[in-house]
């Protein structure tokens, strides 16, 4: 997964902008196949690289993922399938 992130957010007067970029690759592995529906875990490690500016104070943020993330998917048609992931375990 790539994933850039923006934010923007003013609260009692104080003005908060943050960005950040994720890349989070992941193996999947299905263990439920019953016709259309599927049931999968997600194994995977992520970093992402962001700054935030708060009130003109510049801060760099860097952060890390590791675990596993079970989902569920349905297959639209031949080659296309709506899938949903639910939660994170993980650090």
């Amino acid at each position: 997964m790539l994933a850039y992130e923006y934010e923007k957010e003013t609260e009692d007067g104080i003005k908060t902008t943050s960005n950040a970029f994720k890349i989070a690759p992941f193996v999947r592995w299905y263990y439920v196949h019953n016709g259309p529906f599927n049931l999968f875990l997600d194994s995977g490690l992520g970093f992402d690289f962001g700054k935030t500016k708060t009130n003109g104070v510049k801060n760099d943020r860097h952060g890390f993922e590791i675990g596993i993330r079970p989902g569920a998917c349905v297959d639209l048609t031949e080659g296309l399938c709506l899938c949903l992931r639910m939660g994170f375990m993980g650090y």
